[in-house]
């Protein structure tokens, strides 16, 4: 207990510090056009199918509380060429807010790695380029996929927040962990902020969220004692290169040669904050 203990208030006082200086902002303003996109493969089994519903539903619900009403989401699924005409469809429009979730099985290497979709699969260097005619003022690019090193490098720049859950290029397992994990951090970490502030709506950083995921993703493997076949890396401050977070055993963060790296995408995502309205299912 003490170690964990420890470990939060080494971390939240890390990210407080590097957030001091800078004021951040609510992700999406409702009157913005905001659209979110879930892209999912094919599932491959009934529990990844499961794992899909259960990220769509939890992410959704903290997208309608930030500016992104149920019209404004748009789940694509269905084979290479469905998935073409919807994206040329969608990017046909300029958005203010843009939220993309891609989630699927995937076999390759780096761009050439091919998305598991009905009939014939689809390689990222097909799909990605589609994604790209998509123009936004800001976006936020979720990959839970595997090779995802290549989204983030891809789609990084200004204005453009990259979180991939799988970076281990010798690995094209999908991320299954992160996948389960991630869409469920915005509720944890406001409930672990209503125990703190005991009212009003929690205010949740994409910097929070990424730390609190990182952490029970590599926790997860060192428990179960498996390798680990992903790493969630962040990138936001537009060099194009990934930030990761790796513990010690007494759960302090190791300290890193790309520190510097790592402290300003954890800046740039900290700007970004999501109110979530209830904690523990509960509207408060």
């Amino acid at each position: 207990m003490f170690t964990k203990n420890f470990f939060w208030i080494g971390l939240m006082t890390l990210l407080g510090l590097l957030l001091a200086s800078e004021s951040g902002h609510a992700y999406a303003d409702p009157q913005k056009k905001n659209l979110a996109i879930f892209i999912f493969g094919s599932p491959g089994t009934p529990q990844f199918q499961h794992d899909f519903e259960d990220a769509r539903a939890d992410l959704g619900r903290v997208l309608e509380a930030n500016g992104f009403g149920p019209e404004q989401q748009r789940v694509l699924k269905g084979d290479g060429q469905t998935l073409q005409t919807e994206l040329a469809k969608i990017s046909k429009k300029t958005y203010g807010n843009l939220f993309i979730f891609v989630a699927g099985h995937a076999n390759g290497r780096d761009e050439q790695a091919m998305l598991h979709l009905p009939g014939q699969d689809r390689s990222y260097a097909e799909l990605m380029p589609l994604i790209e005619k998509i123009h936004a003022r800001q976006r936020i690019l979720v990959a839970a996929v595997p090779q995802a090193h290549v989204w983030a490098k891809r789609f990084s720049g200004k204005g453009q927040i990259v979180l991939a859950g799988n970076a281990r290029r010798e690995f094209d397992f999908i991320p299954a962990q992160f996948l389960k994990i991630f869409p469920a951090m915005f509720t944890k970490a406001a409930e672990r902020q209503a125990r703190d502030l005991e009212a009003g709506p929690a205010n949740v950083s994409l910097a929070e969220v990424f730390l609190m995921t990182s952490r029970r993703v590599e926790r997860w493997y060192k428990r179960n004692h498996l390798l680990a076949t992903e790493i969630p890396v962040l990138e936001a401050d537009g060099d194009g290169r990934v930030s990761a977070v790796f513990l010690e055993k007494n759960g302090k963060m190791k300290s890193s040669k790309r520190k510097k790296r790592w402290v300003e995408d954890v800046a740039e995502a900290g700007r970004l904050h999501f109110v979530i309205p209830w904690v523990g299912g509960n509207h408060v």
